[in-house]
């Protein structure tokens, strides 16, 4: 007991400090339980009669093990409680059972005898019968091809584990197990009818009354009708199909019927059919013209398969044992009871055995059938009863034979047995379990052997010292129990242990079993039938019997109505967008088992995310979007200067514009996020554009951290970038990576004279001389528009560019592709490749954290499970919670939520500014005032123009508004990007980078062009912007702003409820150094120039006219004003920033850690001290490589 005090004592030491100068270790057999059990074993003993240091006391002291392990039950998931079983059982010294070669030995024993019996028959079919088959034959040739694969399946299940107690087999075997089972239970389901049916057959070639016939055939719809019912219900048993198989741990959301139910209503009706199946020629056997005597025992030989049914009612006892126990690997052996009899293959040549020269029919020979309805002759029924005791008495000789061969040792049976002196005696049968056979009669003087059963106790009655939490199993599994005792042959026996449901206390003796024994089982009865068919009988029975039915009443683990402990995981990642999904899949392929956590269900399938030019739709499509609305100013009636500006009115609909309905409440301004797998990268305008080289260096200069500098950075950008629109030789870009690039095709544009007037007025606005130029070819417009803005350094330049955008195969691509081909990635053989498990539709409220060390370490989160629970989801009023649970993260946590969720889930979590967190009674587990602060944007706005033509491009688009769609149909059939035509681009066919004169160092402006009315973001905008195909809009987007004075504040402590948003934009943010009005000069430098590019150009199809701002909006005071009140952007971030050592307002450090805790860091647009470059999903991309880089070397340090 020695080590089991040392044991305790390092658990005790980890929760209590003082231990550790004991200087103690841990077993050599155990390693450190999980965190929630360590927290019940010592917080329970402590407040128990047993000291931390007395481990006999706290192994045999029952009613600590007892609140120990409901303890454990409703604070760990049922994978910790299984590695937290394991523990105790090898601290208390539990030896481990192991049952898994006599899993697989039955199985392919009796799969082995089934198929030479069943060869027999063939061969005696095609010697003796001239090679004729009837319909029980060929059933029965179904039935053995079901059988084989079905015994065979036992050395798979032993592989995994099937026999050893359930803690002591790893997690994915389990689900490996279930997997198997599956399958396995749909071969069961159609052995048992299928056997039925072939006897029935049998039956009609013995038998021909009309009225039999009848109710043969009804018998026989009624067994194909079990076969159907049963087969849809099994593959059906939960959905999805997987469910059956990853459902068992609360991982995997499924919905799953009541498998238990389903075990009992398959059993019962199973016993029905056979009832009626044996009842079925008893009348005809009645009629025959013979004694009473000997017409019942013909019914005995027809009815012994009453025995088959027996065990099926007893099976059924089995399954509410089973129901409840949780020791699913141990119950796969013994669960079951008894061994359930398969009745494949029944008629059998018995001429291997030596019983008789001739071919044996399945239940009776030929002589017994009744021929157009004349009743069997009186003699010939004789001769058969003659000749089948001659048959008895040769299979006792066969048996005796055999005995000596096989059996341990001669025995002579005295008196006391009841067989007399000096008469021929039977060979003991010793079997493996510790079971004889005992023959108690004599074939010479009765002309029956009989048969008994004698069980070794073994070790049983040796004492086995429990352990904590034995009562989370009811099967312990201790030592043999039932067995078959078969005087015909060396048949093999199944033990079960403790059929009284294995409850034991710890340090008491475990229970011997109560085997129930049969007793006698008179060879009388089974030598009515051939032996060749007991044996077929048997073999598929037995594997069904190992196997059994283990996913049968076993879910997810549930602690109360609707609260639910997931496995442990290595790394939770909390958010699937451009930042947690790349994150999490890299380090599912380096190895780790990840989980990654989405609140937003998959729409990758939606034409809305599909297709790049429904990118505004996207934005808009309700079961996906989230509708945050924030605040440019804290001064309301400033805020309220903004066209755009939403307010709810009394009758609950939402009103947007100038002048709102008396009563209405304001909102704010529509800022559009996705709740999806995908995040954010599944409706943003798909444009990747490189940032700049001093993004990156600004990090590197202000963290010390050389890892950041510009080419370092450059070669993630390379790791992850698929490019399809540059020949592979060209450097800076990548090939192979997860993430598809590609252009538009300039012959889209060149089909637009409207559209190419535009780019040729850009062109002149910016200086280019295109005199001399064709630009009406693909090769001229590509003189104008300089190719490759992601080009190293090239984004430095001013010009006119193409614009990279998210596509494979003119399809929105991102970080929801890389997600899923990591996720269900397989190895050749077809088994899974990498650990990443995706749980959706799942809020995250909070991040867990433990104190037991000096700083707190981030050990899980906790979570809601429901649809729509976030309330920037539109359908949130009417979502319902329907459940809540934790995960633990046995490595680290991952917040990749986005500026907005980040922060929040942060702040909710205890770790953030300390006097806004004690102000919502939120405890502080970390003061990090940096949290939620330094929130930024770009500035944005639009000039738009409108022309008395539509563009060609977009004149035939409905935008599935209404269908038929022409440009729909278009893309559906098309092959190629020119083929698809205009819904394989995201419309934007232009964009212009422009320095201003305020701008410090790199260019600060991009202006792109598209065919529509964009004035920014407002419910119903797609719509209005789309709804006209003569519009024009020159897109202004400020980049490097200088304000970084937004924050992101707790609304409340309901994590379902939105955070308080505020820019601070402008004159109310960042004044210091004139930095507001140089980011004001900057946009309204961009937006004469746009106006200047209308009237630059060249009307080939037609002018455009100003609409937005519009003519009066005509000196620079007013549009300065135009720009303060009407102004956006849609790239929040740095809320979270990475910053120096010694800024007390950095909340992460160089490699993404938060500071002031362990084991938690932040991988997402939170994480930039500075908004970098024009477009924020490439830079996020390229730190979410750069984070998971940093991760894995972390661990491997």
């Amino acid at each position: 007991m020695k080590f089991l005090t040392i044991a305790v004592s390092v658990l005790l030491s980890l929760y209590n400090a003082n231990l550790v100068a004991a200087g103690l270790e841990l077993p050599p057999k155990g390693t450190a339980p999980p965190s929630c059990g360590l927290k019940c074993i010592v917080e329970l003993t402590t407040a128990s009669e047993c000291s931390l240091t007395n481990i006999t006391c706290i192994c045999t002291n029952a009613q600590l093990n007892k609140d120990i392990t409901v303890c454990v039950g409703t604070s760990c998931s049922i994978r910790d409680q299984l590695a937290t079983k394991k523990y105790s059982s090898d601290s208390c010294g539990v030896v481990p059972q192991d049952r898994t070669k006599l899993v697989s030995v039955v199985g392919v024993t009796f799969g082995v005898l089934a198929l030479i019996t069943f060869g027999l028959r063939i061969l005696s079919k095609v010697l003796r019968a001239g090679g004729q088959f009837g319909m029980d034959d060929y059933t029965i040739m179904v039935t053995m091809a079901i059988t084989i694969p079905f015994c065979a399946f036992s050395v798979l299940l032993a592989n995994h584990g099937l026999g050893r107690d359930m803690w002591n087999v790893h997690p994915d075997d389990i689900t490996s197990i279930l997997y198997i089972y599956y399958w396995d239970e749909l071969m069961y389901v159609a052995i048992v009818p299928l056997t039925k049916i072939s006897i029935i057959f049998l039956y009609l070639r013995i038998f021909r009354g009309k009225s039999f016939v009848y109710f043969a055939y009804a018998l026989i719809a009624a067994n194909v009708a079990y076969l159907l019912a049963f087969e849809a219900i099994s593959i059906f048993q939960c959905w999805p199909i997987e469910g059956a198989w990853r459902a068992w741990d609360g991982t995997f959301r499924a919905k799953c019927r009541n498998v238990n139910l389903q075990g009992w209503m398959s059993a019962t009706f199973s016993i029905i059919l056979d009832v009626l199946t044996l009842i079925l020629p008893l009348p005809s056997l009645y009629k025959l013209e013979m004694s009473m005597k000997k017409r019942v025992q013909i019914m005995m030989m027809f009815s012994v398969g009453v025995f088959v049914t027996i065990v099926s009612v007893v099976r059924i006892r089995a399954f509410t044992k089973y129901a409840n126990t949780t020791n699913l690997t141990r119950r796969g052996l013994c669960g079951t009871w008894l061994l359930e009899y398969d009745r494949g293959s029944s008629w059998r040549d018995m001429r291997m055995y030596a019983f008789d020269p001739g071919t044996v029919p399945q239940c009776l020979p030929k002589p017994f059938r009744n021929d157009s309805e004349e009743p069997v002759k009186l003699r010939k029924a004789l001769d058969y009863i003659n000749a089948t005791k001659q048959r008895q008495v040769r299979i006792c000789q066969f048996i005796e034979a055999r005995g000596k061969l096989v059996g341990d040792r001669a025995r002579t049976v005295g008196q006391s047995s009841g067989v007399r002196k000096g008469s021929r005696q039977l060979e003991n049968f010793k079997l493996t379990g510790s079971v004889q056979i005992v023959p108690i009669s004599d074939h010479t003087q009765s002309g029956y052997c009989s048969c008994m059963t004698r069980r070794r106790r073994g070790d049983n009655s040796e004492q086995n010292i429990g352990a904590p939490f034995s009562s989370m199993t009811t099967i312990a599994a201790y030592g043999p129990c039932y067995s078959l005792p078969v005087c015909t042959l060396w048949i093999y026996h199944l033990a079960q242990a403790n059929s009284s449901g294995g409850q034991s206390l710890p340090g008491r003796p475990a229970a011997a079993g109560s085997p129930a024994d049969l007793g006698l089982f008179f060879c009388k009865m089974l030598l009515s039938l051939p032996l060749s068919v007991f044996l077929s009988l048997t073999s598929t029975v037995f594997a069904a019997a190992v196997h059994g039915h283990p996913h049968q009443g076993h879910t997810k683990r549930q602690v109360d109505s609707n609260t639910t402990w997931l496995e442990n995981y290595e790394y939770v990642v909390v958010g699937s967008g451009p930042g947690g999904g790349p994150v999490a899949a890299n380090l599912a392929i380096a190895g780790f088992k990840v989980l990654l956590i989405d609140a937003g269900d998959d729409q990758g399938g939606a034409l809305q995310q599909q297709i790049p030019a429904l990118q505004l739709q996207s934005t808009e499509y309700e079961p996906m979007r989230w509708d945050f609305f924030v605040n440019h100013y804290s001064d309301v009636a400033r805020q309220q200067k903004d066209s755009k500006m939403v307010y709810q009115t009394t009758s609950g609909e939402q009103y947007v514009g100038l002048n709102p309905p008396s009563g209405s409440t304001p909102l704010g301004i529509l800022y559009p996020r996705a709740g999806t797998l995908g995040g954010c990268s599944a409706h943003n305008a798909l444009i990747t554009i490189y940032p700049h080289d001093s993004d990156w260096k600004n990090i590197a200069t202000i963290t010390g951290d050389n890892s950041w500098s510009p080419d370092k950075m450059r070669k993630y950008f390379v790791k992850l970038e698929r490019n399809r629109y540059l020949p592979s030789s060209i450097i800076g870009h990548g090939y192979d990576g997860w993430l598809g690039t590609a252009l538009t095709d300039l012959s889209l544009v060149i089909k637009d004279p409207k559209l190419l007037s535009l780019i040729i007025a850009a062109g002149t606005a910016m200086g280019k001389g295109l005199l001399g130029l064709v630009l009406n070819t693909v090769v001229g417009l590509g003189q104008v528009l300089l190719r490759d803005i992601n080009a190293p350094g090239q984004s430095s330049k001013e010009g006119l560019y193409q614009v990279p955008l998210a596509m494979a195969d003119s399809k929105r691509n991102g970080p929801r592709n890389f997600i899923l081909d990591t996720a269900n990635a397989v190895n050749k053989d077809g088994s899974r490749k990498y650990h990443l498990d995706i749980k959706l539709t799942t809020l995250v409220t909070k991040v867990r954290f433990s104190h037991d060390g000096p700083t707190p370490q981030a050990v899980g989160v906790d979570f809601l499970d429901g649809q729509s629970l976030y309330r920037a989801d539109p359908r949130a009023g009417s979502a319902t919670v329907t459940g809540s649970g934790s995960v633990n993260a046995t490595r680290e946590v991952i917040l990749a939520a986005g500026a907005f969720n980040t922060p929040q889930l942060l702040k909710l979590s205890g770790v953030g500014p300390a006097a806004e967190l004690k102000s919502f009674g939120i405890p502080v587990v970390v003061d990090l005032p940096g949290v939620g602060t330094n929130l930024q944007d770009r500035y944005e706005n639009t000039i738009i123009g409108d022309s008395p033509t539509d563009f060609f491009i977009t004149k035939d688009c409905t935008f599935l508004e209404t269908m038929p769609d022409p440009c729909l149909t278009k893309w559906n059939n098309g092959i190629d990007p020119i083929t698809k035509g205009t819904y394989g681009t995201n419309g934007i066919a232009i964009a212009i980078v422009k320095k201003s004169s305020v701008a410090e160092g790199e260019p600060d402006l991009l202006i792109s062009g598209a065919p529509a009315k964009f004035k920014g973001y407002f419910p119903g905008y797609a719509h209005d912007s789309l709804k006209d195909a003569h519009y024009w809009a020159w897109i202004v987007l400020k980049a490097h702003s200088r304000n970084n004075a937004g924050s992101v504040t707790l609304r409340s402590t309901d994590p379902r409820d939105m955070p308080n948003i505020n820019f601070n934009s402008f004159d109310t943010g960042v004044t210091a150094g004139g930095a507001a009005d140089k980011d004001l000069q900057a946009v309204y430098e961009a937006m004469n120039f746009s106006r200047k590019i209308f009237k630059s150009l060249v009307p080939l199809d037609g002018g455009f006219k100003e609409v937005w701002p519009g003519p009066n909006v005509t000196t620079e005071a007013d549009m300065k004003e135009f720009i303060k009140e009407e102004a956006w952007g849609h790239h929040a971030s740095c809320t979270c920033p990475i910053g120096a050592d010694d800024d007390p307002m950095a909340v992460l450090d160089s490699n993404f850690k938060v500071r002031g805790v362990e084991g938690l860091r932040v991988v997402d647009a939170s994480v930039f001290p500075k908004i970098p470059g024009f477009y924020i999903s490439a830079p996020i991309y390229i730190v979410s490589e750069k984070a998971s880089d940093v991760i894995i070397q972390a661990a491997s340090a």
